[in-house]
């Protein structure tokens, strides 16, 4: 497995980075759960290729995983459970997905 995405992960900051280095990844992208609400984190091995974050927020991650000649959009998401912190997910996913050129993968927890 060379890419991981965790969901809910009421870690952050230092703990964090040791916890994704303990997995065995050298890369990571990671939106930080506030107290103990959230936490979502993108991991990957550089063997991947290169990762481009292109847009984030405390629900989803999208990134660009490009090698060689072949490049991926892979979106993962953690939609709050809250109806109404979702209302704000469901608008601007569809916005980015909109402009996806390329192929697609979009997966997580969408807490429907």
């Amino acid at each position: 497995m060379d890419v991981l995405a965790l969901f809910e992960t009421h870690a952050g900051g230092d703990k964090a980075g040791r916890i994704c280095q303990g997995l065995g990844f050298d890369k990571s992208f990671r939106v930080n759960a506030v107290g103990q609400s959230g936490g979502l984190w993108l991991l990957w091995r550089s063997e991947v290729g290169d990762v481009d974050i292109v847009e984030t927020s405390d629900q989803f991650i999208y990134a660009v995983v490009k090698k060689d000649e072949e490049i991926l959009n892979l979106i993962v998401v953690y939609a709050a459970p809250s109806v109404n912190r979702q209302s704000s997910l469901w608008g601007r996913l569809t916005k980015v997905i909109r402009d996806v050129d390329g192929p697609l993968i979009i997966g997580g927890d969408f807490n429907t």
